[in-house]
């Protein structure tokens, strides 16, 4: 067997060792980890209440800020690639041991949860393993140009948000980070169909998802080609700026060229590309406050 067999083989009984320990831990039966959704505490499912937004962690591929990126606003346990197993479609990032810089961005909630936590400052944290197992680095507000000053460059492969008040070891930042505001349109896209995802799918191409928080005009170029001409499935969130008259647009090409004709799209919405014969082909997103 080569090695690179090997390898696929102990990534998937690790993927499965995960999913056995998670719903464990639903269920009350595991006390080998300390794994919890939403550790945060935040508030809002985006469908009834806005999405509450105090952090975006920005994954940066190479120091410095540069290359291909992924946000995060939410726990995310599997940076991997999405995978199946017994037949049920598990979403991942496509991130795995990428990730060589980060931004820790305050967003539009920032304040009022620090108001609502007693002034506590939230922090996350990165693993060297999948459903937050490994090494762990724990990272606060501002800019990490280069992960390798703690040798973790290419290293995380799960995301989570902190406890409020979990600041012990936290790493200095290099400086502030940027404001990310207004947030009133929130994405999820899926390469998967909506009929696959968390359900039976049966398929070689498992779900691959991703955040977006703010417009593109290239896909491809900010986050790479897996998520280019790729998704199928896009869930419309209301963010922490929402207003009624919010709405985001989809399009077939660079630049906002060749616009989704079902759209624009209101939050809340699950938007069935398959459905509206636009699968595989948006490579660009604006999303108007």
């Amino acid at each position: 067997m080569q090695e690179s067999e090997k390898n696929d083989i102990q990534r998937r009984n690790d993927r499965v060792k995960a999913l056995e320990e998670e719903v464990a831990f639903l269920k009350g039966t595991s006390s080998s980890r300390s794994w919890q959704p939403n550790t945060l505490q935040l508030q809002g499912d985006g469908k009834n209440t806005p999405l509450e937004i105090p952090l975006i962690v920005v994954l940066w591929e190479d120091p410095h800020f540069r290359g291909i990126k992924r946000v995060i606003v939410r726990d995310e346990p599997n940076l991997e690639n999405g995978f199946t197993n017994g037949a049920i479609c598990y979403s991942g990032a496509r991130f795995h041991d990428t990730a060589s810089a980060v931004g820790i961005h305050p967003g539009p909630d920032y304040e009022s949860w620090k108001a609502r936590t007693g002034g506590l400052e939230p922090t996350i944290t990165l693993y060297s393993d999948l459903y937050f197992w490994g090494s762990p680095l724990k990272l606060q507000t501002g800019i990490y140009a280069d992960l390798g000053k703690w040798n973790f460059d290419d290293k995380a492969a799960s995301v989570k948000f902190n406890f409020p008040g979990d600041t012990s070891n936290v790493q200095e930042p290099d400086g502030p980070a940027a404001r990310i505001d207004p947030i009133p349109i929130v994405l999820r896209l899926h390469t998967a169909t909506y009929e696959q995802v968390g359900r039976y799918c049966y398929t070689r191409d498992p779900d691959n998802a991703m955040w977006l928080v703010e417009s593109t005009l290239d896909l491809e170029n900010e986050h790479g080609e897996a998520f280019n001409n790729s998704a199928q499935w896009v869930e419309v969130f209301m963010g922490p700026s929402w207003k009624t008259s919010s709405y985001v647009e989809l399009f077939k090409n660079r630049n906002y060229e060749d616009a989704l004709p079902d759209g624009p799209l209101h939050a809340p919405f699950s938007a069935d590309l398959v459905g509206m014969n636009f699968q595989r082909v948006l490579t660009s997103v604006r999303i108007v406050p």
